[in-house]
């Protein structure tokens, strides 16, 4: 979503000028150009100020991500939209796996910058009319709208290749749970494809959990035998 508070005000009172001079209220001069300078620059003071305030009431400060008060003001429109246009839309909800530990271990600094970082790769590797929000603490939702597929290809895969980099960058293992849910065949509200998506996530991420014990029992039982 873009912000043009300023261009539409300072467009506006350059306007208002436009029709007075044509009208013959006001005639062409030093003074006048002045004057129409000086509005010019209050209102684009006034659209910069309009600005701030409508992205303070969209986005999430520490990740630059939209916030929950804006996804839910906007999903129901993007339903209706997916509905008359007979298209799918996909629900990700996506979890840090572990971060308490992060938190608990390095620092909420730290966290707070993990979270920045998986915040900004998924950002890259969603499209562009994709809305990406904060849902709260250490979850994200992706809603993909007017899709012609199931669900947005290998999304899932895109996002933990990036987020390799973000291990890297940081020397702390960062990896993501991401469950989806697809409109209408998983749910037609909002809340139902929510929790749909947050259940699914729970099972990718307990299947998740049970391989990784698995695999640590078999590496203490054969200690000498590589992990691939």
């Amino acid at each position: 979503m873009e912000y043009r508070g300023r261009a539409f005000s300072t467009i506006f009172v350059m306007m208002i000028y436009v029709v007075m001079w044509s009208s013959g209220s006001l005639t062409f001069n030093y003074f006048h150009l002045i004057t129409l300078i000086f509005f010019c620059l209050i209102g684009w003071w006034m659209g910069n100020q309009y600005d701030k305030v409508k992205f303070h009431s969209e986005k999430d400060q520490l990740t630059n991500l939209y916030n929950r008060r804006f996804v839910q003001i906007i999903a129901p429109k993007l339903l209706a939209l997916a509905l008359r246009k007979s298209k799918k839309l996909c629900i990700s909800f996506v979890d840090v796996d572990n971060f308490k530990p992060i938190n608990d271990n390095y620092g909420h600094e730290v966290g707070d910058k993990i979270l920045h970082d998986i915040a900004s790769v998924i950002t890259k590797v969603t499209r562009e009319n994709d809305i990406v929000a904060r849902w709260g603490g250490d979850e994200i939702l992706i809603i993909s709208p007017l899709l012609t597929a199931k669900k947005p290809k290998d999304l899932n895969q895109r996002i933990q290749e990036k987020l390799t980099e973000v291990s890297q960058r940081n020397r702390i293992n960062v990896s993501v749970s991401i469950g989806t849910a697809i409109f209408p065949d998983d749910g037609i509200s909002f809340s139902e494809l929510v929790k749909k998506a947050d259940r699914n996530m729970y099972l990718y991420k307990a299947a998740k959990k049970e391989k990784h014990e698995d695999g640590s029992k078999f590496s203490r039982k054969f200690p000498n035998v590589a992990k691939y």
